[in-house]
């Protein structure tokens, strides 16, 4: 996985670097960088990657060529909403930007878990209330797209989850859980059914 603090994406193979697409071309790269931040897969078998935004509904596939992106396939396509500040690099988020959400890709799935609330909700401090006591990275809904971003499925849980994994074969998810009225931690283990 690679992080993106930066303003371009860094080939560590060919020691190269690449420019990163945007989609908002009236703000400084500095701002954006802010703004998208984000964490990129590889396909465990490919040259294949999936980028997901930290904000927004915002997450793609691409493959790389000559050092440019190419095959580009959105899963989610809602960027996040800012606003500079008077300084003209310091970004704000709108409060209607949803929160991003937390993501596992496996050679066959990228498994992403949003989180269902806005910046304004964060702000008005009632995300827990309204999650039946949960933080805002706690979600019982699962979605699984194919390498193409298309939608293959959605998994509904009996808990509300946070982190978690799937193992190769996609047949078992593992996540944290916990108990809302201890808060007690605990890892628990679902068959994936198809």
């Amino acid at each position: 996985m690679l992080s993106l603090p930066c303003w371009l994406l860094i080939n560590w193979v060919t020691r190269s670097f690449l420019p990163f697409p945007y989609p908002d071309d009236e703000f400084s790269n500095a701002s954006k960088a802010i703004v998208y931040n984000g964490n990129i897969y590889k396909h465990p078998t490919e040259e294949r990657y999936f980028y997901q935004c930290l904000s927004g509904r915002y997450a793609y596939t691409f493959t790389l060529k000559d050092n440019r992106m190419e095959n580009v396939s959105y899963l989610l396509n809602e960027p996040p909403v800012f606003q500079l500040g008077k300084d003209g690099t310091n970004v704000y988020m709108a409060n209607e930007t949803l929160f991003g959400g937390t993501c596992y890709v496996t050679g066959k799935y990228i498994y992403v878990k949003l989180e269902n609330f806005t910046m304004g909700d964060f702000a008005e401090g009632t995300i827990e209330k309204r999650n039946e006591g949960y933080a805002c990275w706690f979600n019982n809904e699962i979605k699984a797209f194919d390498w193409d971003g298309n939608p293959v499925r959605t998994y509904k849980f009996d808990r509300y989850l946070s982190n978690f994994v799937v193992d190769r074969e996609d047949r078992f998810l593992y996540a944290m859980t916990k108990d809302v009225e201890t808060d007690k931690d605990s890892l628990v283990k679902y068959e994936l059914k198809d």
